[in-house]
């Protein structure tokens, strides 16, 4: 047992190594601009930064600014091989404007959490209970924060014939607009379906 006790200490301070710093974990991306040329452009993409969405023209010679998110760590490294980054401003968060949407969120018109008061969950809900003939609510699971996940299930009689007994549809709100439909995308289908 003794001989093996100086070998897990070295094993867990080797796993502690491998943990990034909490320093680290605080560093948050932030928007940057760079001006580079086409052997920087390369290297950023090489780095994984998006550069096209960042304002960079193939067909453009020479120096051009990009613009892309990176955090300070990233900047550093960047900095380290000759590529300069300079911050940008962040805009200060605006009220809404009433006429543009209805958002709970006092700074977002038409962005919900899936959690916050009138948001996701609860529009699910009110969609289900306002439809009980075609819809019923489903608990599939629970967020690694311990909060319910909810889809909602559609097919006629839906909520008294049981699961798996006949086709239905069922519809969950997708994480982010690039990975399939938006929550409130489908909450518009399954009101036009009902």
């Amino acid at each position: 047992m003794r001989a093996r006790a100086p070998m897990a200490l070295l094993a867990s301070l080797a796993a502690c190594s491998m943990v990034p710093s909490i320093a680290n974990a605080n560093d948050n991306l932030l928007p940057y601009s760079a001006t580079v040329g086409l052997s920087g452009v390369a290297e950023l993409e090489k780095r994984g930064f998006d550069v096209g969405e960042g304002g960079f023209d193939p067909s453009a010679a020479g120096q051009q600014e990009i613009e892309f998110a990176a955090t300070r760590q990233q900047v550093r490294e960047l900095d380290a091989i000759g590529i300069e980054a300079e911050p940008l401003p962040i805009d200060q968060p605006v009220a809404k404007s009433a006429a543009l949407g209805d958002s709970p969120n006092p700074f977002f018109n038409v962005y919900r959490s899936y959690m916050e008061p009138g948001g996701i969950a609860d529009e699910m809900k009110a969609t289900a209970a306002a439809n009980p003939d075609v819809m019923k609510l489903v608990k599939i699971g629970d967020s690694l924060l311990g909060k319910p996940l909810y889809a909602i299930k559609m097919t006629e009689d839906a909520r008294n014939v049981p699961d798996g007994a006949r086709d239905a549809v069922l519809l969950r709100p997708g994480p982010a607009t690039l990975e399939g439909p938006t929550p409130h995308g489908q909450r518009d289908t399954l009101v036009r379906f009902a």
